[in-house]
């Protein structure tokens, strides 16, 4: 407390006591939580239950946004709690269940695990509420389907092949759509759902809201938000637009062939145990090598590629979280969905083709005030694209710099590495198959890579002549290894006088004509002297023939200066003026002076600009894929020439070519060609025959009111995906006692029976039980009979 003593108005002293303010006393509550978004009960209390406190940061952006009702394109990766950022406001809009019948919103997953996923997540998260939902993915019964259909849920999650499947079927539509939303968005068109996307699209409202959760912005996405969102937010989280000041560039030089024994002595001596380490490699089937590699010298990894199973792909990621073991492999396509805050170190084993591939995969490094490091491994064909990062940076090519610097590996631990690695590959005849497979893969990357700029390289030529060895193995350098190297690098630079043709040609030569050719044995000094006469010979000739012509000029230059005076030169006529009609006070341009530069210096909210920015297309890690991206030659009736087509942009944004080639069909989740002409099949309609059910008509009054609520199906232990009861149809394989005897009884007959036919066969005679039972109580009564008598 403080005493503050004041004079009044009559002049007698007054005591005054202050106490603290409640901002001083109390903590500031925190701002920026849940609830302070504006969020209805039953949502906020699903939210509390679910265990969330503090929303995670694409949260805390994007929900705001997409509660105003516009078109978001936001850019998140798994982890990073996007399921929630787009189920929060979904629910939010939707409120609760509307007793007519329609669909209101939609969640399209590119695949099967990440729909059922995302569908175990809205129950738990909407427990409160009593909208419905249902799942539709493949490899589920459609009648299960149809049935969930019929009971008029409000929200789908699905997988577009399936969900145009069912539109086909039923004929259902899609114009009460509220909400739509793409999950993973670079996935489901970089998986081939383009045909089935302008499908569903064109069913839909044109008043919905759509959203975009991607993990990268490739350039087709960029295509399809311009063309079906009204005008779009992109959101972001500057994670990857710039390099952490904590995190060390270095640049490793080393052969190609070298390139795996320098990662085995990264991974095992360089980099500390424990440490978060990622290995990005060109394809999948570097992935599988590295992985097979590391693991017979010792070192545990864990592999992660595109075409990998959604269970095996998180089991992966969730054991390299925990650090058990500390190193994933993994290719950019696969990467780009991957979210670790926590990691230390990146190793580019195959050097990135664009200098924003390089900061989307070093960009996740060193964050959170951590301190991390980024190796290159680098051969001399990648060289130019490490000079077009630089500038690209902004940084100087240095060998000494603490924070970015280049330099080779010492020779002597290259190979030592590597003669440890082509043993192992020696030894292994999965290896060894593996190795040719990786070099055709590498053929295939190398013509799909995007090609330097012409002055990179030519400035990678000049970098490349005698590399110091990098800071990093200033320690271990070895007198001896590094004397073998500079006398290996003398003579890769010895340049002969004479090519090899030359010297052959001159062991062939005869002696007169060794005497003529200069620079040959036996060649006198009067072959010298002939040359010497003829060059001065002709040079005087050249130089007199430059003087005439130098003569001729002149004089022309003189008549015309002549010409030229004679003439009465009239001055230019002054061009009138315009009158300006602006008033200086009262006038009011309809553009600022200095709008253009205003808007050069100001942060731009156009989608168009801001995408251009976040485009980022990744290089594939499949042989099919990378095909696609190969140039192909097309005639042009135009030009009358074949010209190169690139065979992934060649087709629109929506894959409308293929469908035309397709008869007006397109291909579900099972790769089944399916009209979309309204032309169904019969399935819907057995389904109605067997079931004495259908799917209401859009807009009537819903007819099933015990249909379940996204709280009820979480209650009831039976679902369909809960792997609990997946054996509740079995029989019961532990047997009884009786027929367990039943059994045997049978098996003692059979073998019987079995016996009898292989003595009939053999010829001898067959001894049949109950004729055998019949004469021994025969024989037992007779001799009762004879004790009798006796």
């Amino acid at each position: 407390f403080f005493l503050f003593v004041t004079m009044d108005s009559e002049g007698f002293p007054s005591t005054q006591v202050n106490a603290p303010t409640d901002a001083k006393t109390k903590k500031k509550k925190k701002s920026g939580g849940f609830q302070s978004m504006g969020l209805n009960n039953a949502v906020l209390k699903g939210i509390l239950a679910k265990g969330y406190k503090v929303p995670t940061p694409i949260q805390r952006k994007v929900i705001p946004i997409i509660n105003q009702g516009v078109d978001v394109v936001a850019m998140a990766r798994t982890g990073s709690g996007k399921t929630a950022a787009f189920l929060v406001p979904m629910f939010q809009r939707l409120k609760s269940h509307s007793a007519r019948v329609g669909v209101r919103g939609i969640i399209l997953s590119p695949t099967r695990e990440l729909a059922l996923q995302t569908m175990k997540f809205t129950m738990d998260l909407g427990r409160f509420t009593d909208l419905r939902a249902c799942v539709i993915v493949g490899g589920d019964s459609m009648d299960s389907q149809f049935s969930d259909l019929a009971r008029n849920p409000d929200i789908i999650i699905a997988t577009p092949g399936r969900l145009l499947h069912h539109l086909v079927e039923v004929e259902m539509s899609l114009n009460l759509v509220e909400y739509l939303v793409f999950d993973e968005a670079d996935r489901l068109f970089e998986m081939g759902f383009s045909q089935q996307i302008e499908q569903i699209m064109k069913r839909v409202s044109e008043n919905k809201q759509t959203v975009l959760m991607s993990a990268t912005m490739p350039r087709v996405l960029v295509d399809f938000a311009q063309a079906g969102l009204h005008n779009p937010t992109l959101l972001r989280l500057d994670t990857e637009t710039k390099i952490s000041d904590d995190l060390t560039l270095s640049f490793l030089c080393c052969r190609k062939e070298e390139k795996i024994g320098a990662l085995v002595y990264l991974l095992s001596t360089l980099i500390e145990m424990g440490k978060l380490t990622i290995v990005f490699t060109a394809t999948r089937h570097h992935v599988e090598y590295l992985q097979q590699i590391l693991a017979a010298t010792g070192v545990e990894s864990l592999p992660i590629y595109g075409n990998m199973d959604q269970t095996a792909r998180k089991i992966n990621l969730d054991r390299f979280r925990k650090g058990y073991p500390s190193i994933l492999i993994v290719t950019d396509v696969a990467a780009r969905g991957i979210d670790v805050p926590l990691l230390d170190n990146v190793i580019n084993f195959d050097f990135p083709g664009k200098p924003k591939l390089f900061i989307h995969r070093v960009g996740r490094a060193a964050r959170a005030g951590r301190i991390g490091t980024a190796y290159s491994l680098v051969s001399p064909e990648e060289t130019p694209y490490m000079v077009d990062l630089h500038l690209f940076l902004g940084r100087k090519l240095s060998t000494t710099d603490a924070h970015t610097s280049y330099g080779r590996i010492p020779q002597h631990i290259l190979d030592y590495q590597s003669d440890n690695v082509a043993g192992i590959i020696d030894a292994s005849v999965d290896l060894t198959a593996m190795k040719r497979v990786v070099n055709n893969a590498y053929k295939l990357y190398f013509r799909t890579r995007p090609n330097p700029s012409p002055e990179s390289v030519q400035r990678a030529k000049e970098i490349m002549q005698p590399v110091p060895i990098h800071r990093v193995f200033e320690n271990l350098i070895d007198e001896q290894a590094e004397e073998r190297f500079d006398m290996v690098e003398s003579l890769k630079q010895f340049r002969p006088q004479q090519t090899i043709m030359e010297i052959r040609q001159r062991n062939r030569l005869t002696p007169l004509q060794s005497r003529i050719m200069p620079g040959t044995e036996g060649s006198g000094d009067s072959a010298t002297e002939i040359m010497k006469k003829k060059n001065y010979i002709h040079g005087g000739l050249i130089a007199k023939a430059k003087e005439e012509k130098q003569v001729r000029i002149e004089k022309q230059q003189a008549q015309c200066g002549k010409r030229k005076s004679e003439e009465v030169v009239m001055p230019p006529k002054k061009r009138k003026k315009k009158e300006n009609y602006k008033d200086e006070e009262f006038y009011m341009d309809m553009s600022k002076g200095d709008e253009f530069t205003e808007r050069g210096l100001s942060v731009s909210d156009n989608f168009q600009q801001s995408s251009r920015d976040a485009v980022l297309d990744l290089m594939p890690d499949e042989r099919e894929k990378l095909l696609s991206k190969t140039q192909s030659m097309k005639w042009d009736r135009k030009k009358k020439r074949f010209v190169g087509q690139n065979i992934s942009k060649s087709a629109s944004i929506f894959g409308t070519e293929t469908k035309e080639k397709l008869g007006g069909k397109v291909r579900n989740e099972s790769g089944a060609l399916i009209s979309t002409n309204g032309k169904k099949p019969n399935i819907y309609k057995e389904w109605q025959r067997k079931s004495k059910q259908s799917i209401q008509k859009i807009g009537e009054e819903e007819k099933v009111d015990d249909a379940p609520s996204l709280a009820q199906m979480r209650r009831v232990k039976r679902f369909r995906h809960n792997p609990t009861n997946k054996d509740s149809n079995v029989k019961d394989e532990l047997k009884t006692p009786d027929q367990v005897a039943h059994q045997r009884k049978v098996k003692d007959q059979n073998r019987k029976r079995f016996q009898r036919k292989l003595n009939k066969q053999k010829g001898k005679p067959n001894f049949h039980p109950a004729k055998t039972r019949r004469m021994e109580k025969k024989r037992s009564a007779n001799t009762r009979v004879k004790v009798m008598i006796n």
